[in-house]
């Protein structure tokens, strides 16, 4: 099941994510906006494999396999449960980063349903 829509979408004003840079990240609206949701922002460096498992995942032990995690999870950034979320993330200043690609994807639980969002997948740039 979708967040909502489905849709989590990086609001760089049309621009790549840049080094040195902040980087919005937003989530909306989620569980189609009836009740407030808590949510968290999973953040990978990988969109085939977490921990020796391929990705994308079903969760069929869950009891949800229409939900799939389609990124590695080396961190996560939590949310208040809300209709829209908004997550600001800023880019390092690092060359070693230019061209590096991250993959994120916005979990959240809603009446004890698990729901997924769509998966991003950015590469870093530079100016």
């Amino acid at each position: 099941m979708f967040l909502g829509e489905g849709k989590a979408y990086a609001s760089t004003g049309g621009m790549r994510p840049w080094i040195g840079e902040a980087l919005g990240i937003r989530a909306s609206p989620i569980g189609g906006g009836l009740l407030p949701v808590p949510a968290a922002l999973m953040v990978g460096s990988s969109n085939q494999s977490w921990n020796g498992v391929p990705l994308p995942l079903a969760l069929d032990a869950l009891g949800r396999p229409d939900c799939l995690i389609y990124v590695s999870i080396d961190a996560m950034l939590s949310a208040p449960a809300t209709y829209n979320v908004n997550w600001g993330i800023d880019i390092p200043d690092c060359s070693a980063c230019v061209g590096s690609k991250w993959y994120m994807q916005v979990v959240g639980m809603q009446l004890g349903q698990l729901l997924t969002s769509n998966a991003l997948e950015l590469t870093i740039g530079q100016r």
